[in-house]
């Protein structure tokens, strides 16, 4: 009898392992046909609208491989406009929307135009790399000529214990060549 109750017991183990193995090996099957179509977008340079029907990532690092196409053929203004798409579309994981909120700062003074202050606010509230927004808000009040709120925020970074080195060596050196 108790050979039974085992065998018994154990039949919804045994369903829910087989289950659960089944969900696994379609989301493998999802994620190597994304990735498929990824590397013939990225290596085709085809347009990225193959992508817009995976429910995955995948279409969000292409946005990003596109970006990076555009600043190799010196055309920037192509590259800031498509991090903003990116920045202002919901659907973006917000991992890759703050590092398209950071690289599109990043590009706009590169480029030498205006960043408005919604852009340098969107920094101010990153999660995902405060530490390296930080740093990018520190640049762009030294190209703006704000020096005295630059030296701030280059010093708290300095004071920060959870501050990554490279981002205080940084700060360090900025410190160096603003600081009085």
């Amino acid at each position: 009898m108790k050979k039974y109750i085992f065998l018994i017991a154990l039949a919804p183990v045994l369903i829910g392992i087989i289950l659960y193995s089944l969900r696994n090996i379609n989301n493998v099957k999802q994620s190597t046909i994304a990735g498929n179509k990824f590397y013939t977008v990225l290596f085709s340079k085809k347009d990225n609208k193959l992508l817009e029907e995976i429910d995955l990532n995948w279409k969000y690092l292409a946005h990003f491989e596109s970006a990076f196409n555009h600043i190799s053929n010196s055309t920037l203004t192509d590259t800031i406009s498509i991090y903003s798409n990116m920045v202002n579309n919901k659907d973006v994981p917000n991992v890759l929307r703050e590092l398209a909120q950071y690289l599109e700062v990043m590009n706009l003074l590169n480029q030498g135009g205006k960043i408005n202050e919604d852009k340098i606010n969107n920094l101010e509230s990153s999660t995902v790399y405060p530490y390296s927004s930080q740093e990018a808000i520190a640049i762009v009040k030294i190209h703006n000529n704000d020096i005295k709120g630059a030296l701030e925020i280059l010093r708290s970074l300095l004071n920060d214990r959870k501050c990554p080195i490279l981002i205080k060596a940084n700060a360090q050196e900025l410190l160096q060549i603003y600081g009085s």
